[in-house]
């Protein structure tokens, strides 16, 4: 009795390795059939405009950061990074196209400027590649609402350098005409007027020397600037899909428990 029971179990114990080992094998040739995929990440600051008000300095981003994120997340956008990346349409069979499209997302960063952009990829170089592309596309449409402000912000300047040498010349005028006058006997209703316009012609150069310093601090580099890449795409060396330990720790856990399974139905028909 005893030994027909040492029989039994030591070729259950045998069944059940054999199916370790089978199951071990297979997640080995399963890890040399599937195609390693790669996962890029890059990290973009959102571009912002610096404008100065009566209520002080306001500061606004080019686009806000919930909006470049459905911008990114969208069908039509990953459309175009395909595109940029010269690859078909995700639906044409094209397995980088598909994983692409499928994997290409960006979320909040932790900063109400940042936005975090990833992307798997079957290679290394064109998991880099495909978030290259889809920054140039937000950089691309934020670039133009920049130079469209900067713009508005540098004619202002113009237009303010312009009406400040004119406001001083005025007053340079009228207060060499209040010396002038002071010098000598006059009426003293004209030096009143003379001295009213210099007044006058003072704020306005203070009102606009303000101005002028203002914009030039919107325009400073610092204060305003397009959306750009904080951290470039990063591709680790090693895969993000499971390596070939996981397969065959996979297979042989599977081999296991379909051994064990095998073990007790066949204890319970006997």
């Amino acid at each position: 009795m005893i030994t027909a029971l040492s029989i039994f179990a030591a070729r259950s114990a045998k069944m059940v390795l054999a199916t370790t080992i089978v199951g071990g094998l297979i997640g080995f040739a399963l890890f040399h059939l599937h195609e390693p995929r790669w996962t890029a990440r890059m990290l973009v600051k959102l571009g912002q405009i610096t404008t100065f008000a009566e209520s002080g300095v306001a500061v606004r981003p080019i686009e806000s950061q919930m909006t470049a994120v459905d911008q990114i997340n969208q069908p039509a956008y990953r459309f175009n990074v395909l595109k940029n990346l010269g690859l078909p349409a995700p639906d044409g069979g094209n397995a980088d196209a598909t994983l692409i499209f499928d994997s290409l997302r960006a979320a909040p960063g932790r900063g109400t400027d940042l936005l975090a952009v990833q992307v798997n990829a079957h290679s290394p170089e064109l998991a880099a590649k495909a978030l290259t592309a889809s920054f140039a596309l937000i950089e691309r449409e934020h670039q133009k609402m920049y130079n469209d402000v900067v713009e508005r912000m540098k004619k202002e300047l113009a237009d303010t350098n312009a009406k400040l040498t004119v406001a001083e010349q005025e007053y340079a005028k009228a207060y060499d005409s209040l010396k002038v006058s002071q010098g000598r006997d006059g009426p003293a209703v004209r030096d009143l007027f003379t001295t009213n316009i210099a007044a006058t012609v003072s704020r306005q150069v203070i009102d606009l020397q303000r101005r002028k310093t203002q914009l030039e601090d919107s325009l400073e580099p610092i204060r305003t600037y397009s959306t750009r890449i904080m951290d470039a795409p990063y591709v680790p060396a090693t895969p993000s899909s499971p390596g070939r330990t996981v397969y065959v720790g996979l297979g042989a856990l599977a081999g296991l428990i379909f051994g064990i399974a095998l073990f007790v139905l066949t204890r319970i028909r006997g």
